[in-house]
């Protein structure tokens, strides 16, 4: 519904969202909440012990990935209202998803599992989404 066929009294707040909404920073929300779910979900104290499951296990134990996703998460956020912040928050985000994908297939390919690239795409599908929706430009 176009803003001017909304009551008066609740035009101004309207149009102060539809601008927040055409930022980036819609973005940085949405991929600093899944980050920082994600991050969670790697802490055994909070979600209880998982069994591994993601080959860059062997570069650090889930625990620390589970904080640098929050970590990256938490960036992200404050990135919404620090701007200058933005692209180093997003280009972490991105990485992080790059990264998860990227080993995903890899494993896949070492490990001969039909199926176990079907989790990169889901990771790839975030990151290319997030860069897509960033890096295209104001939508105004």
């Amino acid at each position: 519904m176009p803003i001017q066929f909304l009551p008066a009294p609740v035009q101004p707040t309207a149009r102060r969202l539809r601008g927040w909404a055409l930022t980036d920073a819609p973005a940085l929300v949405i991929l600093g909440v899944g980050l920082l779910l994600r991050g969670v979900s790697y802490m055994p104290y909070l979600m209880g012990d998982s069994p591994s499951s993601h080959p860059a296990e062997g570069f650090f134990p889930i625990q620390v990935w589970g904080v640098i996703w929050i970590v990256v998460g938490l960036a992200c956020l404050a990135a919404t209202v620090w701007e200058r912040a933005a692209p180093a928050a997003i280009g972490a985000g991105v990485g992080l998803h790059a990264i998860w994908a990227m080993s995903f297939v890899a494993d896949s390919i070492a490990d001969h599992s039909p199926r176990g690239w079907l989790p990169a795409v889901s990771y790839a599908s975030v990151a290319l989404l997030v860069m897509w929706a960033v890096w295209r430009g104001s939508r105004e």
